[in-house]
């Protein structure tokens, strides 16, 4: 759940799938902040005070970040599609084969940050420029990355895409790269 007192009061809505908290603050016209996977309202913290002065600023804690309220059980958050490799053919398909891969990754990481740097979308396509930081297997590893959302007409992500320099990601945990897509 969003911390920041700088994104304003905190007010839940109840959509479908359960209740989404979202801070708010300013006046004028809305701007809707959206954050990543893994992360939360929170990310928008220093950005928020410099636009509340002519804009109503809105910052939900969306599902697959650090949202504290549950949905319901049956709720559906899974990916049709994600590509986490470039080069290579790990490409998983519908809920159980992405959940596997997650499942897999999960162990091995201790902490995790998405830094945004960009986010801009084109149509049903939106493009994310980031640094990720985590620990995994006890060592400190940071790269660069860009990923790529396709929405469908109701706004669901379709497919997830996400290109970085594998060579780069071996280098900063101390392993060769081969050992990346070792399964």
């Amino acid at each position: 759940m969003s911390i920041s007192p700088q994104l304003g009061g905190e007010h839940r809505v109840e959509i479908p799938a359960g209740a989404i908290s979202y801070r708010a603050c300013g006046n004028g016209s809305p701007i809707v902040f959206v954050h990543g996977v893994g992360v939360n309202g929170d990310l928008w913290r220093r950005v928020v005070p410099r636009l509340a002065g002519g804009h109503c600023c809105i910052t939900p804690d969306l599902p697959w970040g650090s949202h504290s309220l549950p949905l319901k059980p049956d709720t559906d958050l899974s990916l049709p599609e994600w590509t986490l490799w470039v080069g290579s053919d790990s490409v998983y398909r519908g809920h159980d084969e992405i959940s596997a891969e997650i499942d897999r990754e999960a162990p091995m990481m201790e902490y995790l940050n998405c830094g945004v740097k960009t986010i801009a979308s084109v149509g049903n396509t939106v493009f994310t420029e980031r640094t990720d930081r985590f620990v995994c297997m006890g060592k400190a590893v940071q790269f660069d990355l860009v990923a790529v959302f396709e929405l469908n007409d109701d706004e669901q992500i379709t497919t997830w895409r996400e290109y970085f320099d594998s060579a780069a990601v071996a280098k900063s945990m101390g392993v060769e790269q081969e050992q990346m897509t070792a399964q």
